[in-house]
């Protein structure tokens, strides 16, 4: 039970709730209907028209999903919209790209004329979710339970048809309540472990960085671990035409990372002079905003403790530490490496 006094939710109610609404019929399939179609979207047009657009199937090929098959009954189109229920469970790329291969793959078979990818969360998770966005449309358990609350109210006012339980009313407030704060306290919970398990994580960083720390000082991290870690470096001196440098810790591509910013239209003249000179061990990367100089590292596991792992994140650490001597061992060849140390520097780039 919830502080509140109100069961938990989990995604399986959430989908319970919506299959036994669609079975329920009256307003409900054009309200979900409508709360999926994003705006604008040409659909949306159909929602007034008479005869309005009918559920006429539904599957439910997973505990916390729910495929609902809408048709026309006169224009002839079918559409098919899948709804992913999440409350706290970390929502991963790959499990949105497996909704839209489905949904693409009933569009080629010509089961739909279209389909829709659809999360439906609390407010807080659909907002902070990183891979959420990537669903063609976010509908909150907030929504649902304030249309369950309406619905609750018709019957008590006897508005409702005459086949409708009076005690559904109750029933229907009840999970309701369960999809508001009952679904908040799930993420709370889940917010409160995810920062106790970051807070952990940072602590064995830090505590293994410790005798870097005269060498690497951490410039920037995500308050999630996974991603990049940022590093100051400070050359001991200036040298003229010297580029940006940025030092990072790529935790989820395993790698410590020398990013070359700011160089444009000249990087990959820069890259292929650099491909003689840099070590064997040192890979060169490009992409449109940094030319990356970057060493391989053994992968970190960060559901285990990283003081496990102290050894792999040492390497990381001494790769870091390396690349930073690498590239003050060198800033007197980045004029000649950028092709700025002569006339030639709108030709070919000059050699040493």
């Amino acid at each position: 039970m919830t502080t509140a006094g109100v069961e938990p939710a989990d995604e399986p109610l959430v989908i319970d709730v919506l299959r036994d609404q669609l079975a329920a019929g009256g307003a409900f399939p054009l309200w979900l209907l409508s709360e999926c179609l994003p705006i604008p979207h040409p659909l949306r047009a159909s929602l007034a028209d008479t005869p309005s657009p009918q559920v006429v199937r539904v599957d439910r090929p997973a505990p916390d999903t729910l495929d609902v098959w809408f048709e026309h009954p006169t224009a002839g189109w079918r559409l098919l919209v899948i709804i992913t229920a999440r409350i706290a469970t970390p929502l991963t790329r790959a499990q949105h790209d497996a909704v839209r291969a489905r949904g693409q793959a009933a569009k080629e078979g010509q089961l739909a004329s279209g389909y829709l990818a659809v999360i439906l969360g609390p407010r807080r998770f659909v907002r902070d979710s990183g891979n959420a966005h990537r669903f063609t449309q976010r509908v909150t358990t907030e929504s649902l339970a304030d249309w369950l609350r309406e619905r609750a109210a018709t019957i008590e006012s006897g508005n409702a048809g005459p086949n409708e339980p009076p005690h559904n009313a109750a029933e229907l407030r009840s999970i309701a309540a369960r999809l508001r704060e009952g679904a908040e306290h799930q993420v709370r919970v889940a917010a409160d472990s995810a920062r106790a398990a970051a807070e952990r994580v940072w602590g064995d960083y830090d505590a293994l960085l410790q005798p870097y720390k005269a060498h690497l000082r951490v410039e920037k991290r995500p308050p999630t671990p996974g991603s990049d870690v940022l590093f100051t470096l400070s050359p001991l001196r200036r040298v003229e035409h010297l580029p940006v440098i940025q030092l990072r810790h790529a935790i989820r591509e395993h790698r410590a990372a020398l990013d070359v910013l700011g160089l444009g239209e000249s990087a990959p003249q820069v890259a292929a002079r650099l491909r003689d000179d840099i070590p064997m061990d040192l890979f060169i990367d490009l992409s449109p905003r940094a030319l990356t100089l970057w060493l391989r590292l053994p992968p970190l596991d960060l559901r285990s403790p990283l003081a496990q792992q102290a050894g792999d994140l040492r390497h990381a650490f001494g790769a870091l530490w390396r690349l930073k001597n690498w590239y003050l061992s060198t800033l007197d060849r980045w004029a000649a490496w950028r092709g700025l140390a002569s006339p030639q520097s709108s030709g070919d780039l000059p050699r040493e």
